[in-house]
């Protein structure tokens, strides 16, 4: 025969923590989020790509919050075998990375490439500020010309890009 229960005892000490659990099932994927910062690469915003010219020795800096993709020298305009080309010194093609007298080959129909002729020429920007008369005397290695030709940079961003020019050697207003 069983008693009447008696009243309830106090409260006992806490215990030692348990064992960690096994880990959960994997979450479903999140949302896609937006571009965000350009610097934040692969995007699937649309880009541009500039070209900068210092017209000094010094590569210059691509505006804020675009990204350099490559330096190089400012290459104008080339002329061979009687047929020109001018560059437009807004567009990647005028940013050469390495500097060469004769930057391109010709290839013919057998396959033969020639690498610049006699009379195929090359312009390039300049450096401002060299002097005149050092600048005019004849130059024998490609090292002796390096001082005085113009430094860029190929750059990709999302934001446009619009070139505003002052007519004058007034900086205008953006």
């Amino acid at each position: 025969m069983k008693g009447v229960p008696g009243t309830s005892g106090n409260q006992g000490i806490k215990g030692q923590k348990g064992d960690s659990g096994q880990n959960g099932k994997p979450g479903d994927d999140g949302k896609c989020g937006d571009c965000g910062n350009t610097a934040d690469w692969p995007c699937s915003c649309d880009t541009h790509v500039i070209a900068r010219h210092s017209q000094t020795d010094r590569v210059p800096s691509c505006p804020p919050h675009w990204v350099e993709l490559y330096s190089g020298y400012s290459l104008v305009y080339f002329e061979s075998q009687g047929y020109g080309l001018a560059q437009d010194l807004g567009g990647s093609g005028s940013c050469m990375e390495e500097f060469q007298v004769m930057p391109f080959l010709q290839c013919g129909s057998r396959n033969v490439c020639q690498h610049g002729q006699r009379t195929d020429k090359s312009f390039w920007l300049t450096t401002n500020g060299q002097d005149d008369i050092k600048a005019m005397a004849p130059l024998k290695t490609e090292d002796d010309i390096l001082p005085y030709i113009s430094r860029c940079v190929v750059c990709s961003g999302v934001q446009f890009m619009m070139a505003r020019h002052s007519y004058s050697n007034d900086i205008p207003d953006c």
